[in-house]
């Protein structure tokens, strides 16, 4: 009833005053998303890691994480290769924790013969583990690869 009594123009002003609140709390919704995104995206490089903070690194991410774990030697190529595209990969993800660890430090005897070695986490549990050198298509391994 009040609406009819309303001039076009104070109904005009009415329909801008609810626009700019709709657009006022879709700002409020964008800015609320992109600050929990900013928040996911802490990571963006591959850490060392070592076997006492595995536990911590690893099962205890927390939630919502996904980690990639990779075991690699030195002198062994096709580590160098998985490690130089991990870095690159760890950019382009930064909501995801990128983690390297020498194979026998982190795992007492680890079989050089299963290097590369990646394992992959989400929250503490492992999901899936590519292990040595036929997993990852040897030197021909690119950053295109569909092996994970």
């Amino acid at each position: 009833q009040q609406l009819e009594r309303l001039s076009l123009d104070e109904l005009d002003e009415l329909e801008n005053e609810e626009d700019e609140k709709v657009i006022l709390e879709y700002r409020k919704k964008c800015i609320t998303q992109m600050k929990a995104e900013a928040a996911k995206a802490r990571y963006g490089e591959v850490r060392e890691n070592s076997a006492e903070d595995y536990v911590e690194h690893v099962n205890n991410a927390g939630e919502g994480v996904w980690v990639m774990l990779h075991l690699f030697k030195q002198g062994i190529p096709l580590c160098s290769l998985l490690n130089q595209h991990l870095s690159q990969l760890s950019v382009k993800l930064p909501a995801t924790k990128f983690l390297k660890s020498i194979s026998t430090t982190c795992i007492p005897n680890f079989p050089d013969s299963n290097l590369p070695a990646i394992f992959i986490y989400f929250e503490g549990d492992l999901k899936k583990q590519l292990v040595g050198p036929h997993e990852f298509r040897g030197m021909n391994l690119t950053m295109d690869c569909e092996c994970v």
